[in-house]
């Protein structure tokens, strides 16, 4: 059985959509587990329209994705867990890929996949986020990746369920809802993961789709955010004597704040370009500004959490 675990909180249009995408699938052994932060019953009542036995709601009133997402895991009988965010939609054959690519791959622990924006012609001028393909299939071993360049991103992550029992759940002090913070908690478990000697591959074939569309603005003030929690688990690690994740540390803050923004803009003034715009190069530094105090913020979280939790690797 393959349990799908959710956390959503307020976005009952946007749960209810993804189950229904979920019901269309042509793989049935599945169960639904539901953790819902909302501060209304909206979302609760959107559920009770579907009377499907297997589908597992809770309520939770805590604050954090990844304490909820713990809890659903400690609820669900499966032995795969696939992980999607509510505004997510997955493709009629998503559940049978996943099965169908974990039975062929014994040696394989888990398996990410594509995930693409849905109809984007509606979405004009919008950016849809954490969108992520590669058109060929990729086994990975190296803890020491980019994840969201590399392999994948954690809304679209299936896991056997032996890995949560060698390596415990996710850290809840990463992830949306914590310490100013939207994300970490997906490059953080998967770097535990293959440091623990785990297998984890993509397969562009499984596929879901991201239906969340922000401006231009809304999406950097997001990424900072994202910024913020990959450099608190790297911290996190690295003070606790990870040298290894220093050069990946580098590379992260040279990306960060050498954009691909100011590498457009600059690449135009030195071939002396007509259309060159100083104020959008100027627009594209102040990002990385603000980037570079995301840097300091997620340094800063993941220092005091190592601090607070003396645990080794």
């Amino acid at each position: 059985m393959i349990s799908v675990i959710i956390s959503t909180k307020n976005r009952q249009f946007h749960i209810d959509r993804c189950l229904q995408s979920l019901f269309k699938n042509s793989f049935k052994d599945f169960e639904i587990i539901i953790g819902d932060q909302s501060n209304n019953d909206l979302t609760q009542e959107v559920v009770r329209k579907y009377n499907y036995f297997n589908l597992i709601y809770f309520k939770d009133h805590r604050v954090g994705k990844t304490k909820t997402i713990n809890t659903a895991i400690k609820k669900s009988k499966g032995d795969i867990y696939s992980f999607i965010d509510d505004d997510n939609l997955v493709s009629k054959n998503w559940l049978f890929k996943i099965n169908t690519f974990l039975s062929t791959n014994a040696q394989v622990d888990g398996v990410f996949g594509s995930i693409l924006p849905y109809h984007p012609e509606a979405h004009h001028k919008l950016i849809c986020p954490s969108i992520f393909y590669q058109n060929i299939q990729n086994v990975v071993k190296d803890p020491y990746i980019i994840h969201h360049q590399v392999l994948g991103l954690g809304s679209n992550m299936s896991l056997r369920k032996k890995i949560f029992k060698t390596i415990g759940g996710f850290k809840e002090w990463l992830g949306p809802g914590n310490l100013g913070i939207a994300g970490g908690e997906d490059g953080e478990i998967i770097y535990r993961i293959l440091r623990s000697k785990f297998t984890l591959a993509f397969e562009p074939s499984v596929i879901n789709y991201h239906n969340r569309w922000l401006t231009q603005h809304e999406y950097r003030i997001l990424q900072g955010k994202y910024t913020a929690g990959e450099f608190a688990y790297m911290t996190y690690y690295i003070h606790s004597n990870d040298f290894n994740l220093i050069k990946l540390f580098l590379i992260n803050v040279w990306n960060r704040l050498y954009s691909e923004g100011i590498k457009f803009h600059i690449k135009k003034l030195i071939k002396g370009k007509s259309d060159f715009n100083i104020l959008l190069l100027v627009t594209e530094i102040g990002y990385s500004v603000g980037e570079a105090l995301r840097i300091i913020h997620g340094i800063i979280i993941g220092m005091s959490m190592r601090c607070i939790n003396r645990e080794t690797f």
